[in-house]
């Protein structure tokens, strides 16, 4: 019985044996696992380059190594600075600026000086080689002489001195031809019209002649002014005597009350 015992306490005793050691290798085990899992996570992080500033562009802001100076010398967002303006301008947008900037130079195409685009419009508005149209012929005529031509042209209506209606100076001749108020305009020899109602206008110098004519003692005739040849007057145009027959007629309307 003693000899059994002994031998199921040492039974017992391997077997306690054998389960710390089984346990022992398991958690050996697990700490190995572990670190593995370790290693492979620090191997998959990345580990950032250290980047040199030397070695970035100065434009897009991309690290190019040594290459900088040959990658900015194409670089598409390189800028430099329009000589015309000052404007910073990158390079793709530089073909765009040109045409557009304000500050480009450029010349009068009538005069040939030199001015920006921005000033050209105020330029124009006062070049004297500029050419412009005539308002009454449509000719072509530089700004300087074109004042000069409107002043003498044939187009540029005037108005008649019978109907004043505007006729170009052209064919004022042949309306004056067919004018229907001068047609009608009464003549120098017969008496102006009256407005209905009023009598006759009576010959004034006809009447201070008559007492002279009678016959008397003579005290009171006036005496007569001793008449003294006159210069010769010169002779007047076709236009000019028009225009005094025309101030004539309206002295004589207004006279007898035609402008009521």
């Amino acid at each position: 019985a003693e000899a059994e015992a002994a031998r199921e306490d040492e039974r017992a005793r391997r077997l306690a044996q054998k389960t710390a050691e089984a346990e022992a290798e398991a958690a050996r085990r697990r700490r190995q696992e572990e670190k593995d899992e370790e290693d492979d996570a620090e191997e998959e992080e990345e580990v950032p380059v250290a980047v040199k500033v030397e070695d970035v562009c100065t434009y897009c802001s991309k690290p190019v190594g040594s290459s900088r100076m040959l990658h900015e010398a194409t670089c598409p967002q390189r800028t430099s600075q329009c000589k015309d303006c000052g404007q910073m301008v990158k390079e793709t947008e530089r073909q765009q600026h040109e045409v557009a900037c304000l500050d480009r130079p450029t010349s009068c195409e009538f005069c040939q000086t030199l001015c920006t685009r921005r000033s050209l419009p105020a330029h124009l508005a006062t070049c004297t080689l500029r050419e412009l149209n005539c308002e009454f012929c449509g000719s072509p005529f530089q700004r300087s002489d074109l004042q000069d031509h409107m002043d003498f042209c044939e187009y540029r209506p005037v108005g008649c001195p019978h109907c004043h209606q505007p006729v170009s100076k052209k064919n004022l001749k042949i309306h004056e031809g067919t004018c229907s108020a001068r047609a009608t305009a009464p003549s120098r020899s017969s008496p102006p019209p009256t407005c209905q109602g009023e009598p006759p206008p009576t010959d004034t110098t006809a009447e201070a002649s008559e007492p002279a004519s009678q016959g008397g003692d003579g005290a009171g005739d006036t005496p007569l002014e001793d008449v003294t040849p006159s210069e010769p007057k010169p002779e007047l145009t076709e236009a000019e005597l028009e225009e005094l027959e025309l101030l004539e007629l309206e002295k004589k309307m207004s006279r007898y009350g035609l402008n009521c």
